[in-house]
């Protein structure tokens, strides 16, 4: 206990020494190592099982400061870590360099180990041809409250960051947040196994990108339960952009999906599931024709407030399918330039399309649509709204200037609207739609009215 290893270089390359390098582990009554400093120390490995830096089922560990380079200039097999911690508790890695290792910073639970709880990976940098953060809970063993924050990964290997349990293991409380992944053939890939305990898992604020797998999503979640994915960046991925099968309790927020060349955001037999206030930005470069969005096979999702781009749409934004009760709900936006086709496919059991708005340039009449889907045309200043034949038709524009609000007469003729700036209530809260202008919409539709109020 109470042990300090500063500025020393170990060096196991040289003379092919199979052995670890730096070890805070149990003694021989199985006693663990317990308020440990490791920092500032330089370790040189070669392509052998070993750990260069290694935390065995030790308590109140640091691992500060160091240099790892296991010395594997090709994608490998073997168990080389540069940094691993084997079960313990209340240990942090921060600012540490890990590069050319079979796994550059890990966390594992399994043996002697034993679980773990309270580990940190922070500030962290790991490069080099195969995984940048691996982290295992093995059968009957639990991860709980790790953090992975701050952490730059370039590797062109198999995983930037791998989260994957066993058939009886467990993670709780996880978080990845603020991570940067370059290159690797998937830069996020979470798996939990029928059997597996998946609950917890924050995954904010991290940048994917450049990911060169035609197989997998650059970022993809399977198998696990009360996941925040929220506020994170898929840039240049070689297939979808981000994945979820099997997702209960699921929430994507806040995401910028850009340049990839399949689906951008794709969901099956998830459960509950809300995808929101997501921008998805250049999708299907690949010319496959697929949506934006893909929710198959899954109960009680929610998708609103979304946002497309592409320079041309010739497929649906979000398609919804094969489950129950998919809401296409408000505030989806399509911003971009060329006519389109059906914009919202929903054929999930009781499923439901409302209030979803597109602009783009260019007249979109006689094109299909999908109910209660309203465009605006920003070169024209025009509005079209679906009609019984399910194809856009123009809405005569009023000749009124000023700022609009958009009323439904879904129920009787009234709606309930919300004014900007109304600071003195200088403006009724609710509208009641004229009776003309009720019969003067194309008969078997939804009236769409635009009231200006001068402001």
């Amino acid at each position: 206990n109470d042990v300090q290893i500063q500025d020393l270089t170990v060096d196991l390359a040289t003379n092919q020494t199979a052995a670890n390098g730096i070890e805070a582990v149990p003694d021989g009554s199985n006693n663990p190592a317990t308020n440990i400093l490791i920092a500032n120390d330089e370790v040189f490995g070669w392509e052998n099982h070993e750990y260069l830096i290694w935390s065995h089922a030790s308590n109140h560990v640091k691992i500060l400061n160091n240099y790892a380079n296991c010395g594997v200039t090709h994608n490998s097999s073997a168990d080389l870590s540069g940094l691993e911690v084997f079960g313990g508790t209340d240990v942090v890695v921060d600012s540490n360099t890990a590069m050319n290792c079979g796994g550059g910073l890990v966390l594992f639970t399994d043996g002697t180990g034993g679980n773990s709880d309270g580990v940190t990976f922070s500030n962290n940098y790991a490069s080099g041809y195969n995984d940048g953060i691996v982290v295992t809970a093995s059968s009957g063993y639990t991860i709980s409250h790790a953090k992975f924050l701050g952490n730059t990964i370039e590797v062109t290997g198999n995983y930037g960051i791998d989260l994957g349990i066993s058939a009886t293991g467990i993670m709780d409380s996880i978080s990845l947040i603020d991570n940067h992944v370059t290159g690797a053939v998937s830069d996020l890939s979470i798996s939990g196994q029928s059997g597996s305990t998946f609950n917890g898992l924050t995954i904010e604020n991290n940048v994917f990108r450049g990911c060169t797998t035609t197989s997998a999503a650059c970022a993809n979640i399977s198998q696990a339960s009360n996941v925040t994915y929220q506020n994170n960046t898929v840039d240049n991925s070689a297939n979808y952009g981000v994945t979820a099968t099997n997702c209960t309790n699921c929430m994507f927020t806040g995401n910028y999906v850009n340049n990839v060349a399949n689906v951008g955001m794709n969901f099956q037999a998830d459960t509950n599931l809300v995808i929101h206030d997501n921008f998805i930005s250049t999708w299907d470069t690949s010319a496959s024709r697929v949506p934006g969005i893909v929710d198959s096979s899954s109960t009680n999702s929610v998708i609103t407030n979304n946002r497309f781009y592409r320079s041309s749409l010739l497929t649906y934004l979000v398609s919804a399918s094969g489950g129950t009760a998919a809401t296409i709900g408000a505030g989806n936006t399509f911003l971009g330039t060329n006519t389109l086709a059906a914009s919202f496919l929903n054929t999930s059991t009781a499923g439901t399309i409302s209030d979803n708005l597109q602009e783009h340039a260019g007249s979109v009449s006689g094109n299909a649509c999908a109910a209660n889907t309203l465009i605006v045309d920003t070169t024209l200043g025009a509005w079209y709204r679906c009609n019984s034949s399910n194809q856009y038709a123009a809405i005569p524009a009023p000749a009124t200037t000023g700022g609009s609000v958009i009323l439904y007469n879904y129920a009787g003729n009234t709606d309930t609207v919300t004014c900007p700036n109304n600071s003195n209530a200088n403006f009724t809260t609710t509208y009641t739609i004229p009776a003309n202008m009720l019969s003067s919409v194309v008969s078997g539709t939804t009236g769409i009215v635009r009231v200006f109020l001068g402001f």
